[in-house]
Protein backbone atom coordinates (compact mmCIF):
# COMPACT_ATOMS: atom_id res chain seq x y z
CA UNK A 1 0.00 0.00 0.00
CA UNK A 2 1.55 3.11 -1.16
CA UNK A 3 0.49 6.77 1.37
CA UNK A 4 0.72 10.10 0.08
CA UNK A 5 1.52 12.08 2.98
CA UNK A 6 -0.10 15.13 3.85
CA UNK A 7 0.97 17.06 6.71
CA UNK A 8 2.79 16.70 10.35
CA UNK A 9 0.39 15.82 13.10
CA UNK A 10 2.23 15.87 16.00
CA UNK A 11 6.32 15.83 17.07
CA UNK A 12 7.34 12.45 19.00
CA UNK A 13 10.08 11.33 21.04
CA UNK A 14 11.94 9.76 17.83
CA UNK A 15 10.06 11.55 15.35
CA UNK A 16 6.96 12.63 13.96
CA UNK A 17 3.60 11.56 13.29
CA UNK A 18 2.10 12.56 9.65
CA UNK A 19 -1.42 12.83 7.94
CA UNK A 20 -1.33 10.46 5.30
CA UNK A 21 -3.92 9.28 2.90
CA UNK A 22 -3.84 5.58 1.21
CA UNK A 23 -3.04 6.61 -2.45
CA UNK A 24 -5.79 3.79 -3.76
CA UNK A 25 -8.79 4.49 -1.07
CA UNK A 26 -8.30 7.78 -0.67
CA UNK A 27 -8.99 6.78 3.36
CA UNK A 28 -7.12 9.17 6.28
CA UNK A 29 -4.87 7.46 8.11
CA UNK A 30 -1.81 8.34 10.68
CA UNK A 31 1.73 7.44 9.84
CA UNK A 32 4.46 7.36 12.69
CA UNK A 33 7.58 7.70 11.59
CA UNK A 34 10.66 7.13 14.14
CA UNK A 35 14.65 7.50 13.77
CA UNK A 36 15.88 3.85 14.15
CA UNK A 37 18.62 4.35 15.79
CA UNK A 38 17.93 7.10 18.30
CA UNK A 39 14.61 4.64 18.98
CA UNK A 40 16.81 2.06 19.51
CA UNK A 41 18.96 3.91 21.54
CA UNK A 42 15.93 4.84 23.33
CA UNK A 43 17.64 8.77 22.83
CA UNK A 44 14.90 11.41 22.07
CA UNK A 45 15.62 13.98 19.27
CA UNK A 46 16.87 16.36 22.44
CA UNK A 47 19.19 13.51 23.32
CA UNK A 48 17.37 12.71 26.71
CA UNK A 49 17.07 8.72 27.72
CA UNK A 50 13.69 7.90 27.50
CA UNK A 51 12.25 4.59 27.82
CA UNK A 52 9.53 4.39 25.87
CA UNK A 53 10.22 1.63 23.48
CA UNK A 54 8.63 1.28 19.69
CA UNK A 55 9.46 -2.14 19.18
CA UNK A 56 7.15 -2.71 22.41
CA UNK A 57 4.58 -0.47 21.27
CA UNK A 58 4.53 -2.46 17.68
CA UNK A 59 3.92 -5.47 19.78
CA UNK A 60 1.74 -4.62 22.08
CA UNK A 61 -0.71 -3.04 19.80
CA UNK A 62 -0.33 -6.34 17.61
CA UNK A 63 -1.26 -8.19 20.35
CA UNK A 64 -4.38 -6.42 20.91
CA UNK A 65 -5.10 -6.56 17.71
CA UNK A 66 -5.60 -10.27 18.06
CA UNK A 67 -8.59 -9.14 20.45
CA UNK A 68 -10.58 -7.08 18.31
CA UNK A 69 -13.71 -9.09 18.48
CA UNK A 70 -14.23 -7.91 22.01
CA UNK A 71 -17.33 -4.84 22.50
CA UNK A 72 -14.93 -2.13 23.37
CA UNK A 73 -11.35 -3.36 21.56
CA UNK A 74 -12.02 -0.49 19.34
CA UNK A 75 -11.27 2.31 22.47
CA UNK A 76 -7.65 1.73 21.55
CA UNK A 77 -6.07 2.47 18.41
CA UNK A 78 -5.91 0.39 15.38
CA UNK A 79 -1.95 -0.85 13.97
CA UNK A 80 -2.58 -1.38 10.19
CA UNK A 81 0.56 -1.86 9.12
CA UNK A 82 4.17 -1.40 10.30
CA UNK A 83 8.01 -1.82 8.46
CA UNK A 84 11.38 -0.50 8.16
CA UNK A 85 12.71 1.33 5.69
CA UNK A 86 16.26 2.86 5.62
CA UNK A 87 16.93 4.65 8.45
CA UNK A 88 13.19 4.66 9.78
CA UNK A 89 10.42 2.61 11.69
CA UNK A 90 6.64 3.24 10.42
CA UNK A 91 3.74 2.87 11.71
CA UNK A 92 0.45 2.72 9.63
CA UNK A 93 -2.58 3.59 12.01
CA UNK A 94 -6.16 4.61 12.12
CA UNK A 95 -6.59 8.44 12.24
CA UNK A 96 -7.97 10.26 15.11
CA UNK A 97 -8.72 14.03 14.72
CA UNK A 98 -7.39 15.30 17.99
CA UNK A 99 -5.89 14.70 22.12
CA UNK A 100 -8.19 14.72 24.61
CA UNK A 101 -5.62 17.33 26.15
CA UNK A 102 -6.75 19.27 23.48
CA UNK A 103 -10.78 18.77 22.74
CA UNK A 104 -10.40 19.86 26.76
CA UNK A 105 -8.32 22.86 26.50
CA UNK A 106 -10.64 24.55 23.73
CA UNK A 107 -13.21 24.38 26.43
CA UNK A 108 -12.68 26.99 29.15
CA UNK A 109 -13.67 26.11 32.35
CA UNK A 110 -13.22 22.24 31.40
CA UNK A 111 -16.27 20.21 29.58
CA UNK A 112 -19.54 20.58 29.72
CA UNK A 113 -20.41 17.76 32.45
CA UNK A 114 -22.16 15.76 30.30
CA UNK A 115 -19.59 15.22 27.63
CA UNK A 116 -17.28 14.48 30.70
CA UNK A 117 -19.45 11.69 31.52
CA UNK A 118 -19.98 10.42 28.12
CA UNK A 119 -16.32 10.59 27.36
CA UNK A 120 -15.15 9.04 31.09
CA UNK A 121 -17.88 6.27 30.24
CA UNK A 122 -15.69 5.09 27.22
CA UNK A 123 -12.23 5.35 28.95
CA UNK A 124 -13.14 3.10 31.64
CA UNK A 125 -14.80 0.54 28.73
CA UNK A 126 -11.39 1.07 26.97
CA UNK A 127 -9.16 0.46 30.34
CA UNK A 128 -11.84 -1.99 31.55
CA UNK A 129 -11.19 -4.31 27.79
CA UNK A 130 -7.18 -3.66 28.19
CA UNK A 131 -7.11 -5.10 31.70
CA UNK A 132 -9.13 -8.11 31.01
CA UNK A 133 -6.84 -9.26 27.50
CA UNK A 134 -3.83 -8.51 30.58
CA UNK A 135 -2.70 -5.17 28.79
CA UNK A 136 -1.68 -2.29 31.16
CA UNK A 137 -1.01 1.04 29.71
CA UNK A 138 0.47 2.60 32.50
CA UNK A 139 0.94 5.87 30.56
CA UNK A 140 -2.64 6.99 30.40
CA UNK A 141 -2.72 10.66 30.35
CA UNK A 142 -5.74 13.44 28.51
CA UNK A 143 -2.61 13.43 26.14
CA UNK A 144 -2.27 10.13 25.33
CA UNK A 145 -6.00 8.81 24.54
CA UNK A 146 -7.79 10.33 21.37
CA UNK A 147 -11.03 11.91 20.67
CA UNK A 148 -12.96 11.43 16.81
CA UNK A 149 -15.45 14.10 15.43
CA UNK A 150 -18.11 11.87 16.75
CA UNK A 151 -16.95 11.65 20.40
CA UNK A 152 -15.20 8.21 19.94
CA UNK A 153 -12.16 7.58 22.88
CA UNK A 154 -8.86 5.64 21.60
CA UNK A 155 -6.11 5.12 23.30
CA UNK A 156 -2.53 5.65 21.67
CA UNK A 157 0.99 5.53 22.54
CA UNK A 158 2.15 2.09 24.15
CA UNK A 159 5.38 2.46 24.52
CA UNK A 160 5.70 1.82 27.81
CA UNK A 161 2.62 -0.57 27.87
CA UNK A 162 3.03 -4.53 29.45
CA UNK A 163 1.09 -7.37 29.00
CA UNK A 164 1.47 -9.21 32.50
CA UNK A 165 -0.49 -12.12 32.87
CA UNK A 166 0.20 -12.99 35.91
CA UNK A 167 -3.08 -11.13 38.18
CA UNK A 168 -1.15 -10.18 41.24
CA UNK A 169 2.13 -8.96 40.10
CA UNK A 170 3.18 -5.87 41.52
CA UNK A 171 5.86 -3.40 39.51
CA UNK A 172 8.61 -1.24 41.07
CA UNK A 173 10.08 1.49 39.14
CA UNK A 174 13.68 1.03 40.05
CA UNK A 175 15.99 3.59 37.40
CA UNK A 176 12.94 5.57 36.03
CA UNK A 177 9.00 6.10 36.97
CA UNK A 178 7.09 4.62 33.95
CA UNK A 179 4.90 7.72 32.61
CA UNK A 180 3.77 11.04 33.38
CA UNK A 181 4.64 12.68 37.04
CA UNK A 182 1.43 14.28 37.25
CA UNK A 183 -0.84 11.52 36.50
CA UNK A 184 0.86 8.94 39.00
CA UNK A 185 -0.47 7.34 41.72
CA UNK A 186 1.26 8.09 45.57
CA UNK A 187 3.17 4.58 45.69
CA UNK A 188 4.37 4.86 42.50
CA UNK A 189 5.83 8.11 43.68
CA UNK A 190 7.03 6.60 46.18
CA UNK A 191 9.35 4.33 44.34
CA UNK A 192 7.10 1.57 46.31
CA UNK A 193 5.48 -1.67 44.53
CA UNK A 194 2.68 -0.99 42.85
CA UNK A 195 -0.63 -3.18 41.15
CA UNK A 196 -0.60 -2.21 37.46
CA UNK A 197 -4.84 -1.94 37.64
CA UNK A 198 -4.60 0.44 40.29
CA UNK A 199 -1.56 2.55 38.77
CA UNK A 200 -4.09 2.74 35.33
CA UNK A 201 -7.52 3.49 37.57
CA UNK A 202 -5.55 6.11 39.47
CA UNK A 203 -4.70 7.81 36.14
CA UNK A 204 -7.86 7.36 34.92
CA UNK A 205 -9.14 9.43 37.33
CA UNK A 206 -6.90 12.28 37.23
CA UNK A 207 -7.87 12.59 33.28
CA UNK A 208 -11.17 12.78 34.43
CA UNK A 209 -11.15 15.74 37.29
CA UNK A 210 -9.16 17.81 34.51
CA UNK A 211 -11.75 16.86 31.47
CA UNK A 212 -14.07 18.90 34.37
CA UNK A 213 -11.84 21.16 35.50
CA UNK A 214 -9.38 21.77 32.67
CA UNK A 215 -6.79 22.13 35.44
CA UNK A 216 -4.21 19.66 36.94
CA UNK A 217 -5.72 19.04 40.63
CA UNK A 218 -2.17 18.83 42.40
CA UNK A 219 1.12 18.66 41.11
CA UNK A 220 2.45 15.20 42.50
CA UNK A 221 0.52 12.59 44.48
CA UNK A 222 2.57 13.18 47.83
CA UNK A 223 1.32 14.02 51.02
CA UNK A 224 3.91 17.22 50.60
CA UNK A 225 1.56 18.39 47.99
CA UNK A 226 -1.26 20.79 49.91
CA UNK A 227 -3.86 19.82 47.18
CA UNK A 228 -3.12 16.04 46.97
CA UNK A 229 -3.14 16.07 50.67
CA UNK A 230 -6.52 17.90 50.75
CA UNK A 231 -8.15 15.26 48.08
CA UNK A 232 -7.11 12.13 50.59
CA UNK A 233 -8.41 13.32 53.60
CA UNK A 234 -12.19 13.41 52.10
CA UNK A 235 -12.17 16.92 50.79
CA UNK A 236 -12.59 16.79 46.72
CA UNK A 237 -15.72 19.29 47.85
CA UNK A 238 -13.35 21.40 49.72
CA UNK A 239 -10.90 21.93 46.72
CA UNK A 240 -13.95 22.15 44.35
CA UNK A 241 -15.64 24.77 46.09
CA UNK A 242 -12.42 26.88 46.65
CA UNK A 243 -11.91 26.67 42.91
CA UNK A 244 -15.54 26.95 41.97
CA UNK A 245 -16.47 24.33 40.66
CA UNK A 246 -18.50 22.12 43.14
CA UNK A 247 -21.70 23.67 42.27
CA UNK A 248 -20.60 21.81 38.07
CA UNK A 249 -19.67 18.36 39.77
CA UNK A 250 -22.29 16.09 40.53
CA UNK A 251 -22.16 14.01 43.67
CA UNK A 252 -21.92 10.76 41.82
CA UNK A 253 -18.70 12.06 40.07
CA UNK A 254 -16.87 13.44 43.34
CA UNK A 255 -17.55 9.96 45.04
CA UNK A 256 -16.35 8.02 42.31
CA UNK A 257 -13.08 10.31 42.28
CA UNK A 258 -12.54 10.36 45.96
CA UNK A 259 -12.49 5.91 45.39
CA UNK A 260 -10.52 6.26 42.34
CA UNK A 261 -7.77 8.64 43.84
CA UNK A 262 -7.21 7.14 47.35
CA UNK A 263 -4.65 5.23 48.50
CA UNK A 264 -3.78 1.82 47.47
CA UNK A 265 -4.94 -0.59 48.37
CA UNK A 266 -7.95 0.63 49.54
CA UNK A 267 -8.36 2.27 45.86
CA UNK A 268 -11.58 1.53 43.83
CA UNK A 269 -11.23 -1.60 41.69
CA UNK A 270 -12.54 -1.68 37.84
CA UNK A 271 -15.92 -3.46 38.39
CA UNK A 272 -17.20 -1.52 40.72
CA UNK A 273 -16.05 1.53 38.41
CA UNK A 274 -17.70 -0.24 35.55
CA UNK A 275 -20.80 -0.64 37.49
CA UNK A 276 -21.02 3.29 38.12
CA UNK A 277 -20.26 4.25 35.00
CA UNK A 278 -22.67 1.70 33.49
CA UNK A 279 -25.84 2.95 35.90
CA UNK A 280 -29.04 4.84 35.25
CA UNK A 281 -27.33 7.43 37.16
CA UNK A 282 -25.16 8.41 35.01
CA UNK A 283 -26.07 7.52 32.09
CA UNK A 284 -28.77 9.92 32.69
CA UNK A 285 -25.93 12.82 32.80
CA UNK A 286 -24.12 11.31 29.68
CA UNK A 287 -26.92 11.04 27.49
CA UNK A 288 -27.39 15.05 27.76
CA UNK A 289 -24.06 15.15 25.33
CA UNK A 290 -23.98 16.39 22.07
CA UNK A 291 -21.58 13.50 21.10
CA UNK A 292 -24.23 11.36 22.54
CA UNK A 293 -27.10 12.35 20.00
CA UNK A 294 -24.47 12.59 17.26
CA UNK A 295 -23.79 8.40 18.25
CA UNK A 296 -27.54 7.53 18.29
CA UNK A 297 -28.03 9.24 14.94
CA UNK A 298 -25.14 7.11 13.72
CA UNK A 299 -27.02 4.10 14.95
CA UNK A 300 -30.23 4.83 13.52
CA UNK A 301 -28.50 5.44 10.15
CA UNK A 302 -26.61 2.00 10.53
Amino acid sequence: MSYSYKSVISETLYGRIFLAEEEKTGKRIAVKISDRKLADRRVCRYGTKVEECIKNEIRILEFINHHRDHKYSYHVIKLLKHWTHGKYYYMAMEHCDTELFKYIKKCRGGLDVPTAFYLFRQIIHGVDFMHKINVFHLDISSENILVSKDGTIKFCDFGLAMIIKTTDKMLKDVKWRRGKIMYMPPEAINGESYDPRAKDIFSCAVTFLISLTSRHCFEVAHSADKRFKIIVSGGLEKLLKAWGFLHKVPPIAISLLDGMLSYYPTRWKMDKIVKIVDSDEWNAIASQSSLYKIEKENDHQN
